[in-house]
């Protein structure tokens, strides 16, 4: 497959070459008007001759990289412009035609070929320069050796140039390539840290509740098994969906938002052509659910539209907000060391904000222990990842406030594109 570079290379192959065309029209119009033309049908004859190869080229679009249609156009180019510097000197024309035509020849080469082509182009040019002068006495010494050092030094210039622009290619689809690479390694340690650390943590306090401590396992396996291997977009992101984080079990929800199972997953929907989740309800099934592992009271408003936005199932857009919002709901129940948390949505003209607040011990975001990942991966990290922001506001014994806000567009955009 053509590279990047590859491939506007051949396109501006295409357009030298047509500069090419008009520059020999304008030289030999210049010329004749000036009453300096000695052979004016030999030399409009190459013109047209060169003209309606630069207008086939184009229109065929003949130069192009790795076909053997290509490989032939090169060197019929280089044959036409070896014509173009020959031709009129056998017939008494004294004006030099060396120049813009035959400088497109070597990017076509170059183009089409590569180094050994764009080498090859420059010496039989040169060669033709050479005999043109030795035969016919056009151009003179200086301008014929001025040519041929400009043919050589021009594709040495031109290989170069290109070699600097498909490493700069390739190191920009490494990177390119790392960093996807790091998003989905951040992706699923934030998906571990809301799912299995949090039910082992609830396992350890609940470590006298056996009953209990086997229901959250088999919940934990369930949705780990699903997630690492789904085997229908249905199950993995509809109705029974396990996505990462958890939400209220069945019973619990209602509308949209309950298209999940009692294995505390997050209430999306999109698959099996049942309805969205939407983001009010999947706050309030968040809300029920920290409820339920936690024992706090989780209040939820939504307004200006927010309670009505899809949640898509996958950790983008409204998703990813959704997801945030959840852990800093799921932190401040653990660490606040409140019975109350607040929580509250809405939508503006071009944002969705949520906000997270407790009146806790509170804490100081720019001194995190190295183990708060909730934090840095599945609140900072996730919204980043989105294209939004989370601002954390905090301070011991005044509470905690967490502001989630993304673009609405950034959002949609994102809804669209899974």
């Amino acid at each position: 497959m053509n590279s990047g570079v590859d491939a506007a290379l051949g396109r501006v192959a295409v357009v030298l070459r047509l500069i090419g065309a008009v520059w020999i029209v304008l030289l030999v119009a210049t010329t004749w008007a000036a009453g300096q033309l000695m052979a004016p049908v030999a030399s409009w004859a190459v013109t047209a001759f060169a003209v309606g190869w630069a207008v086939l080229a184009w229109r065929t679009g003949l130069i192009e990289r790795g076909s053997a249609a290509g490989s032939f156009a090169a060197w019929v180019d280089v044959a036409v412009t070896v014509v173009v510097i020959l031709g009129p000197g056998f017939f008494g024309e004294t004006t030099g035609f060396a120049g813009g035509y035959p400088f497109a020849s070597l990017v076509v080469a170059l183009a089409v070929a590569g180094r050994t082509g764009v080498g090859v182009a420059a010496a039989v040019l040169s060669a033709a320069t050479l005999l043109n002068l030795f035969s016919v006495g056009t151009p003179s010494l200086p301008s014929a050796t001025s040519n041929v050092l400009f043919y050589g030094l021009g594709a040495s210039a031109l290989w170069l140039g290109v070699q600097v622009l498909r490493g700069q290619e390739a190191r920009t689809r490494r990177a390119e390539s790392e960093l996807a690479v790091a998003r989905e390694r951040a992706t699923t340690a934030t998906h571990l840290h809301d799912s299995v650390l949090q039910t082992l943590a609830l396992v350890q306090r609940r470590a006298d509740d056996a009953g209990a401590v086997r229901s959250l396992a088999r919940r934990q396996e369930r949705e780990l098994r699903e997630w690492l291997f789904p085997t229908d977009p249905a199950v993995s992101s509809g109705p029974g969906s396990s996505g990462p984080g958890s939400a209220a079990p069945r019973s619990a929800r209602s509308g949209p938002a309950s298209s999940g199972d009692d294995d505390g997953h997050d209430p999306v929907a999109g698959g099996g052509g049942e309805p969205a989740a939407r983001l009010g309800s999947t706050l309030e099934a968040h809300a029920e659910d920290m409820e339920e592992r936690y024992g706090v009271t989780v209040r939820v408003v939504s307004v200006g539209g927010a309670a009505d936005l899809p949640v898509p199932p996958a950790d983008e857009g409204i998703g990813a907000l959704a997801r945030a919002a959840r852990e800093a709901m799921a932190n401040a129940a653990v660490h606040a060391g409140v019975d109350t948390v607040d929580v509250f949505a809405e939508q503006d003209a071009g944002t969705v904000a949520v906000w997270v607040r407790d009146r806790g011990i509170g804490f100081d975001p720019d001194d995190l222990p190295t183990d708060r990942h909730g934090v840095t991966g599945s609140i900072r990290g996730r919204m980043q990842r989105a294209g939004g922001s989370a601002t954390i506001t905090s301070g011991p014994s005044r509470g905690t406030e967490v502001a989630l806000r993304i673009a609405v567009e950034q959002a949609a955009g994102q809804q669209e594109h899974p």
